[in-house]
């Protein structure tokens, strides 16, 4: 961004709370946490007594505490809030420096600690440390990083010259992984998101890798890079068998998965990609227009995709518990992508009911999987799917499911609403560990798998806005008391934390 905007997101001053600058990346789903040390002799670095105020800084900005910081803040709590909102965030700190790449060890130790607690569970904290070199790297070339020529040899090519040249072809795994064991994320820079980490994707090609290597090319959806310019060199003539290629300025706009992938499995067993093979496009952006490469980044990120949700229109519970639904009912159920969602009176989505389900059930791991993991609640041949919609699955159990979980949902969103701080993160983050407890209260002494009377059920849905409320001060002193230490966004993606916390509460609860 220019320097205007930039200038926009400086929080540097009294009250800053560990934090110089912050910026949220909505699309990309992650907040950047800046601090930033300058000494005139270029020389310095950050003390531990700045690191452990940072991270104090960060700790308080997932704690919604925002009373804390400046009011430079104010114009960015929106985001930040709507952005702690979503299970899938991530917060990148970055480390700038005017001294050398390296943080002195009891400052790393302090950055260690916070990336343990964060990441115990998914990575939700990446820390980027910028020195003087990178600095100076930033500044020479104007915020880009160096561009990335490779030298590649494709199987099976072929080429598209009108109305702008490309090739394509096959590459071998083994040359992929490394190219992203010598550049990392530099691979990606014009790409719309960088590698995710642990995934439902990635754990399916990981799974396609070793169970099936030699059909990776089928399964496999492979890589789209844009290229300053590509030349096929003159070894092997015009032979399509194999052709050599000089790429200039390669960035990977699609596949970024796919890369990190291969290169993760290559690191843990170099041999495990001998029989693996990719498809490649490479798009020249030779004489073509100022915006092409924006677009094609765009169109192969945002084109429509089949979804893990699209196969479970291949389970026939799903069809059947329409059809009870409909009968029993009069509702709408609706369980595939694209067909429009009723109205909340007139029925629910699959989306829901899994997510309803899911909190339904005893077992409190369930209700972590809905906030952190919910691709793999999704997966009809993993153990959870079966567990959820089962052939015994009633349309009242989905319905009334449904229905107290909306209840508590639309209570918490009152609750936020009139809370601040620590309360109010709990709130957002804590919300599926309120809703497994409030059904297991309500699934103690009521049947929801049966059809309860519309009398009685109304009764029942008054309850929930008050029991919501008592949950979250029970679960909001429980983590002031056993869990003040914990990052409170990833605490809630914790297994074994939840279910200790589900223990408490039902005991609490009396369930």
């Amino acid at each position: 961004m220019d320097e205007l905007d930039a200038a926009k997101h400086v929080t540097d001053g009294t009250n800053d709370n560990g934090i110089d600058a912050i910026y949220v990346d909505l699309r990309d789903r992650r907040i950047y946490v800046v601090q930033s040390k300058w000494h005139d002799q270029g020389t310095g670095s950050i003390s531990v007594g700045d690191m452990h105020k940072t991270v104090s800084g960060l700790r308080d900005l997932t704690e919604e505490k925002f009373d804390r910081f400046n009011k430079k803040f104010a114009s960015t709590i929106r985001d930040i809030e709507t952005a702690l909102g979503d299970p899938a965030v991530t917060f990148c700190l970055v480390v700038a420096i005017t001294g050398e790449t390296k943080l002195a060890k009891e400052v790393q130790d302090v950055v260690d600690d916070a990336l343990a607690e964060m990441n115990e569970i998914s990575e939700m904290l990446t820390v980027k440390l910028l020195g003087l070199a990178e600095l100076h790297q930033i500044l020479r070339e104007g915020g880009a990083a160096p561009k990335i020529d490779l030298e590649l040899t494709l199987e099976g090519w072929g080429s598209v010259s009108e109305p702008y040249a490309a090739f394509y072809g096959v590459i071998d795994g083994v040359t992929v992984a490394q190219w992203y064991l010598e550049h990392g994320g530099r691979l990606f820079d014009d790409n719309l998101r960088k590698a995710l980490g642990t995934t439902a994707v990635n754990a399916q090609l990981t799974a396609t890798i070793e169970e099936d290597p030699q059909n990776f090319w089928y399964f496999n959806n492979g890589i789209t890079a844009l290229c300053s310019s590509v030349k096929k060199t003159a070894k092997g003539g015009a032979s399509r068998v194999t052709g050599d290629f000089v790429v200039n300025g390669m960035s990977i706009v699609n596949g970024a998965q796919t890369v990190s992938s291969l290169a993760e499995k290559y690191k843990a067993d170099s041999s495990a990609l001998d029989s693996v093979q990719v498809w490649i496009r490479l798009i020249s952006l030779e004489g073509c227009p100022p915006e092409f490469a924006t677009d094609v980044t765009r169109a192969t990120n945002t084109q429509n995709v089949v979804e893990s949700r699209d196969f479970l229109s291949l389970d026939p519970n799903q069809q059947r518990l329409q059809d009870d639904i409909q009968l029993s009912l009069g509702k709408r159920y609706v369980f595939k992508r694209g067909e429009p969602a009723p109205e909340f009176v007139d029925g629910c989505t699959v989306s829901e009911a899994l997510v309803a389900l899911a909190c339904a059930k005893p077992d409190s791991g369930f209700a972590v999987l809905a906030k952190s993991a919910i691709g793999r609640l999704e997966d009809r041949r993993g153990r959870y799917y079966p567990q959820l919609f089962r052939d015994s699955t009633t349309a009242f159990e989905v319905w009334q499911s449904v229905q107290v979980h909306r209840a508590v949902e639309q209570s918490l969103m009152d609750l936020r609403a009139a809370s601040e701080g620590k309360r109010k993160a709990v709130a957002t983050q804590g919300n599926r560990m309120i809703a497994h407890a409030v059904l297991q209260k309500l699934s103690a002494s009521h049947d929801l798998s049966a059809e309860i009377p519309e009398s009685l059920w109304s009764a029942l849905l008054e309850e929930v806005p008050q029991l919501t409320e008592k949950t979250l001060d029970l679960l909001w002193a429980h983590v002031e008391s056993d869990y003040a230490s914990n990052y409170v966004t990833s605490l809630f993606k914790n297994a074994a934390k939840c279910n200790d916390i589900s223990n408490h509460l039902k005991a609490v609860l009396e369930v």
